[in-house]
């Protein structure tokens, strides 16, 4: 079984993640701090062996997905 070492792409994805649920923190708390709970199961059942790297990297993708719809983007100024 690889490791997260193993794969940058994790790492760089897991990284990523926590960034965007820190900037949702600040718009949506409590959308932020469900989001949150589901990234820190995924990285349990991660460590515990019970998911792979690549379901794993599916699961952050999706947590991240999520986090962006949830995230207001600013509207462009010229």
């Amino acid at each position: 079984m690889s490791t997260l070492a193993d794969t940058p792409d994790l790492a760089a994805e897991l990284d990523a993640t926590r960034d965007a649920l820190d900037l949702l923190e600040r718009r949506s708390p409590r959308r932020s701090a469900r989001l949150r709970l589901d990234f820190l199961d995924v990285r349990t059942e991660h460590t515990a062996l019970r998911l792979n790297d690549t379901e794993l990297l599916t699961a952050i993708r999706r947590i991240r997905d999520d986090t962006a719809a949830s995230t207001p983007q600013r509207a462009m100024t010229p």
